[in-house]
């Protein structure tokens, strides 16, 4: 598949790396297969293309979580990236399921910084947006869906730094328009333009993990009282303690204040109605 002369014996090879990932994904991941079957793809036909990108999907299911493959895997998430933004709506949710597998063993700062170098986080920002996918001419499924939002969840709690993107890009927004056209929640007014006929919220789950990403988006609250306070003090209870997250990076980094009135905005009366709605429910 790395030196390709025959297209024919390619499409082979890679039917055969579909069949073996099924049980042995950890074992082709370290010896190079998750790069193998994502390489060259523009030369293969649809119906090819989403035999690799399923293959590279099923071989992510066998990621450890420890250091051994890790280097590998992260030379095969800018192929991923690129591989959200295919005209196949097929070979989209299977990206879109390979890298929320590759977001659940990128639990530091530092490994979601490479998972998100190529601007993965963006693209899926991007695609669940309910404008985005009602004019967009490729459809992204309920399955996708899902594990887009999955990812955002993964790279917003373990990166402060993806977060504020995420927020200084408009992001609340899109959180406004998924949560607002969402049945679950079933706000009053209009559905924000776009929404209808797109895969949304469909399960308590996803109504959750969308809720995630919007905690993530902002600052702990602080542990004690006295951080209220515009003082020395306050500022050292800010501080303290183990206010670092993995890696050391600060996940009390205080936002913009032009950003929190945006999420304000955005966010706030929303937010009182699906929790009115939750207890009622």
């Amino acid at each position: 598949l790395l030196a390709i002369e025959y297209i024919d014996l390619a499409e082979q090879s890679l039917q055969l790396l579909e069949k073996l990932s099924q049980n042995h994904g950890s074992v082709l991941i370290s010896e190079g297969g998750l790069l193998a079957c994502l390489s060259f793809l523009d030369f293969f036909p649809t119906g090819v293309q989403r035999v690799a990108a399923s293959t590279a999907a099923q071989m992510c299911a066998h990621l450890p979580r420890d250091d051994s493959t890790w280097s590998i895997v992260s030379h095969a998430v800018p192929l991923l990236s690129n591989l959200l933004n295919n005209s196949d709506s097929r070979v989209v949710e299977h990206a879109a399921v390979a890298l929320s597998r590759i977001s659940e063993v990128a639990r530091t700062p530092a490994r979601v910084a490479v998972l998100c170098e190529s601007g993965v986080a963006d693209v899926a920002a991007r695609l669940v947006d309910p404008s985005e996918m009602a004019a967009s001419s490729t459809t992204l499924s309920p399955v996708g869906f899902a594990n887009l939002v999955r990812l955002l969840r993964a790279c917003t709690a373990n990166s402060r730094t993806v977060a504020v993107q995420l927020l200084s890009s408009g992001f609340s927004a899109t959180l406004r328009d998924l949560l607002s056209s969402s049945p679950m929640v079933a706000t009053p007014g209009p559905s924000p333009g776009g929404a209808r006929g797109t895969p949304g919220l469909r399960t308590t789950d996803q109504l959750a993990e969308l809720l995630d990403v919007a905690n993530n988006l902002l600052p702990k609250l602080p542990r004690s009282r006295d951080a209220f306070a515009p003082s020395a003090r306050a500022a050292a209870a800010m501080t303290a303690g183990d206010d670092d997250g993995p890696g050391g990076e600060s996940t009390d980094e205080p936002l913009p204040t032009p950003l929190v009135e945006t999420c304000a905005r955005d966010l706030f009366e929303l937010m009182m109605h699906v929790h009115s709605v939750t207890v009622r429910s």
